[in-house]
């Protein structure tokens, strides 16, 4: 009996070593973000990820650290013109340009313009798009780990729920 359980566990945990589940979300001015997260082989949810940016028939692309359980959603803001910023929390922030539309490292600096608030505080205000973490940024939403074996990433507009500050970059 204890060899049959071992064999459908092993099989479950392989089912999900190579499923692919996506987020995306359509802004303002044609851009489409997306999420990709690839299960990895573990007996938790843990992903690969990956970050897509599509605008006027550009797309780019990059590769996200790989979450091995530490991953509490990513929040996706608008910074300036041109400039998008997500915020991964611990593995710190990545920001893109449109135009021409590229990745900006430099650009990121989540460290440097993170408030120190409170969970409780984002929570409180009134404006959903207008982030309490990072001030000057329009909080766009987030993309988050569901439960949903069908669907297991899905972006959460700012419309549908308020921003929560991720955990510090490490």
């Amino acid at each position: 009996m204890r060899i049959v359980f071992a064999f459908f566990s092993t099989l479950a945990l392989l089912a999900g070593c190579n499923s692919a589940h996506q987020a995306s979300v359509n802004l303002e001015g044609g851009v489409r973000v997306s999420l990709t997260v690839s299960g990895m082989f573990s007996v938790q949810s843990d992903w690969r990820r990956t970050l897509t940016v599509e605008h006027r028939g550009e797309i780019i692309s990059r590769e996200l650290f790989e979450d091995t359980g530490w991953w509490r959603g990513s929040n996706l803001y608008l910074a300036e013109a041109g400039l998008f910023v997500l915020d991964e929390g611990q593995d710190g922030c990545i920001a893109f340009r449109l135009d021409p539309m590229r990745f900006d490292d430099k650009a990121a600096r989540c460290h440097q313009r993170r408030q120190m608030l409170t969970n409780e505080q984002t929570s409180e205000r009134d404006e959903n798009t207008v982030s309490f973490v990072y001030p000057g940024m329009r909080y766009l939403g987030r993309f988050a780990e569901t439960t949903d074996d069908r669907a297991r990433v899905e972006f959460i507009s700012a419309g549908e729920a308020p921003e929560i500050k991720l955990s510090d970059p490490l």
